[in-house]
């Protein structure tokens, strides 16, 4: 372009002449050309319409411009055209908790099912002692000594002790050396003490007091008698219980049921069981003794039987 005072030759960029110092405007007007740009010679020309994904909109006097996020389809990604981050479940850790509880509460149910199955909670079914009864096998007492050979030589018994069982109301002598389990309660509430040799002869001794709940159940001593032997087949180590002849034997001078059974123990050897029955002052009372049969007829003379003859009820 020329300059409008001296028509000399401006670039089209000038803003006054480079002559005579005089600007490129003229009475308020420009004269630059209509065909003014800041582009190089050469460029394309500047885009009339918004590219794809851009819009313009006015902002009071100013031109904005709002940029559209690109979907999944415009990247060539197959899909929807937003992905939200999965959110995680506010019912996780209750539910968690819940199933945890109902897994409890199914499995005790279950094992309270077989109990029940069994008799152990069922009316007149005494249940097992607090510490149920795993059987010793005999061993000897001596070296080279055999089961075969100590079924007569089993050790003398200690001086006799006096045992006051307050609980159970009832006292009772048997050998120094022997030791005391108990009284315990079992789950219906019934009292038990068991005596036992300190040596592993398996022969145990025990002498259990029934509930009075327990004792309303029975009708007889012959039925407290059976419900103790169903229990006792429960035991640790007892199989094959097989109930043998009934009878009565005298204990501190009173007529007590008898019930004989036999079993064996998970070795395989043959035991003797006996339990003796008595109702006194509304409660029902239960003695009942095991010893392997090998040795069965020494074990009623040295220990059995002066347990019996001792036993004495307190009031």
């Amino acid at each position: 372009m020329n300059c409008p005072r001296c028509s000399a030759e401006l670039p089209d960029s000038a803003s006054s002449c480079t002559r005579c110092g005089s600007p490129v405007w003229e009475t308020g007007n420009q004269i630059r050309p209509a065909s003014y740009t800041y582009l190089p010679a050469g460029s394309p020309p500047w885009p009339t319409t918004a590219p794809q994904g851009y819009s313009y909109m006015a902002a009071g006097s100013a031109l904005a411009t709002t940029t559209a996020r690109p979907t999944q389809e415009s990247a060539g990604i197959p899909g929807t055209s937003s992905v939200s981050a999965p959110r995680k479940s506010k019912l996780g850790i209750p539910l968690i908790i819940a199933l945890f509880l109902a897994s409890i509460l199914v499995g005790g149910g279950g094992t309270l099912g077989i109990l029940y199955a069994n008799g152990l909670f069922s009316p007149g079914s005494p249940s097992q002692a607090a510490s149920p009864v795993t059987l010793p096998s005999p061993q000897s007492s001596g070296a080279g000594a055999t089961p075969s050979a100590q079924a007569t030589q089993l050790p003398d018994p200690g001086p006799a002790q006096t045992l006051k069982l307050t609980d159970l109301g009832v006292s009772v002598q048997f050998p120094s050396d022997w030791q005391k389990v108990g009284p315990s309660p079992t789950s219906s509430n019934d009292l038990e003490v068991a005596l036992r040799p300190q040596q592993q002869l398996g022969i145990d001794v025990r002498i259990r007091r029934d509930s009075s709940n327990t004792s309303a159940s029975y009708s007889s001593p012959n039925q407290a008698n059976q419900a103790n032997l169903m229990a006792f087949s429960q035991f640790q180590g007892v199989n094959n219980l097989q109930a043998t002849t009934t009878g009565t034997r005298t204990v501190g001078g009173a007529q007590w049921d008898e019930q004989d059974a036999t079993f064996t123990d998970s070795n395989n050897l043959p035991y003797k069981f006996v339990s003796i029955s008595v109702k006194h002052a509304n409660s029902y009372y239960t003695i009942y003794f095991y010893t392997p049969n090998m040795y069965f007829t020494e074990a009623m003379q040295k220990y059995i039987q002066p347990i019996l003859n001792s036993f004495k009820f307190l009031s």
